[in-house]
């Protein structure tokens, strides 16, 4: 195998590490490093954290490193996908760390453009958009075209500061792949030992602690939403998305309005995600009614109306499921995600 583009740069404090965690991931670990060997931005370090892989996910990556600088990691197994990114985030030494997903693809200019984008605005985070993609079929096959939509930075481009910046990553905390974030705004073991959400629990952890977030609207990333990943069906534990709610609320006493109306659309949202949640794999919940009965109960109807114009889809949810568990669940279950793709 051979590659005639240049090295990685191999310098000791690349602009970037790239992280990766994975486990039984040999189907596409090749296809990942190539990926990564393709962009047109050269300081990157690689750090592939094997979280007990029983195939030959480790094998694979060494025979990139013959060509391609990649440092494989051994995790303890079954430590799960929280442990192996905090495991990951402990061996990186670039500036900033990108936590991608190794079933994924991005574009050859991402890190050109996201490297570029938190350097102009010396930002402790950058976000662009992605592009999510799901098969057109139940079975998880694709049949000609792929249901799509546009994923993140929804609101302006550029640099925001202080409370705005705050209220934009809590805008944008479900997901870590389209985002740049200073290393050091991190620490040591930022994501929780949660078997699903830990990477929504990390980015919450670090809201406090955000001053600077530039954004682009360049779709850079490709999310593809398999069937029984994680998130969708494989680890069943609705309750994840509200980590650390409590806490949120706290800390947003007493701060902006900009803060405040964030947090609320946040806390509308979590309970949103967690209701359907708990409606998509009903079969795996007990008594999935009444949970959903007492979550609609925890939000007050008036905050989810006024969040109404700009976050319908929550809100929405929220009220319905305020006014009718059985209903909503039955809504859910059959709509699936036709609320929210187009066929492309």
């Amino acid at each position: 195998m051979t590659d005639t583009r240049p090295a990685v740069s191999p310098a000791v404090s690349p602009a970037v590490s790239v992280v990766l965690a994975v486990r039984d991931a040999s189907r596409w670990i090749g296809p990942a490093l190539r990926a990564l060997a393709a962009q047109t931005f050269r300081s990157f370090e690689v750090i592939v954290v094997d979280d007990g892989s029983a195939d030959d996910t480790a094998a694979r990556v060494r025979e990139h490193r013959a060509w391609y600088p990649v440092r494989l990691v051994p995790a303890r197994r079954g430590t799960g996908v929280a442990n192996a990114r905090n495991e990951g985030l402990a061996h990186a030494t670039g500036e900033y760390v990108w936590f991608l997903d190794v079933d994924d693809d991005w574009a050859p200019e991402f890190l050109a453009t996201m490297v570029d984008l938190v350097t102009r605005y010396d930002a402790d985070v950058g976000i662009c958009r992605a592009r999510q993609s799901a098969p057109s079929a139940p079975d998880g096959r694709i049949h000609g075209r792929l249901r799509t939509r546009i994923l993140g930075a929804r609101g302006p481009e550029g640099l925001w500061t202080s409370d705005d910046a705050k209220a934009w990553l809590l805008r944008d905390i479900g997901a870590l792949w389209n985002k740049l974030v200073r290393r050091e705004l991190l620490g040591s073991d930022p994501f929780p030992a949660l078997r699903s959400k830990s990477d929504h629990a990390g980015l919450i952890g670090i809201v406090h602690r955000v001053e600077r977030v530039a954004v682009t609207h360049a779709v850079l990333y490709h999310y593809v939403r398999h069937p029984r990943s994680i998130s969708n069906g494989g680890v069943v534990e609705p309750d994840n998305q509200l980590w650390a709610l409590a806490g949120l609320r706290r800390w947003a006493q007493g701060r902006s309005a900009t803060v405040a109306r964030a947090v609320d659309a946040f806390e509308v949202d979590a309970y949103a995600r967690t209701i359907r949640e708990l409606c998509r794999f009903a079969e795996h919940v007990p008594d999935h009614l009444g949970r959903v009965e007492v979550l609609a109960a925890k939000v007050p109807v008036t905050r989810a109306v006024s969040l109404l114009p700009g976050h319908p889809i929550p809100s929405l949810t929220c009220i319905a499921a305020r006014i009718s568990p059985r209903v909503t669940s039955a809504v859910v279950r059959a709509a699936g995600q036709r609320l929210y793709w187009r066929t492309a």
